[in-house]
């Protein structure tokens, strides 16, 4: 009788340390999961600081600070043209790839 309930309480202990490595799994893939959804502080693409943006946000940002009028100096004159203006388009989707390899390289 002693070592069948000696059996029961090794089971018992078994199973717990089971569900505790399965439960400490869970949580690290929660935490990594959130890590990954965000680019890290002191992240830049183009020299657009994207700390703590998801990539369709970071996609916003650049997409923002790449549309502002440029201004432009001629002589005495000088005035502002849009870049799409002067033919100039942003590469978000290769952007954005190569951001996020580089997350992952880090």
């Amino acid at each position: 009788m002693k070592h069948l309930r000696n059996f029961s309480l090794i089971r018992w202990m078994s199973l717990a340390l089971i569900a505790a490595g399965v439960l400490l799994l869970v949580f690290q893939l929660v935490v990594f999961s959130r890590l990954r959804s965000s680019f890290s502080p002191g992240s830049t693409i183009a020299g657009v600081d994207v700390s703590g943006l998801d990539i369709d946000q970071a996609a916003d940002r650049l997409t923002q600070a790449y549309s502002v009028p440029v201004e432009l100096h001629y002589g005495d004159s000088s005035f502002q043209v849009k870049p799409a203006t002067l033919g100039f388009s942003l590469d978000l989707s290769s952007m954005m790839a190569a951001a996020d390899q580089a997350r992952v390289i880090e």
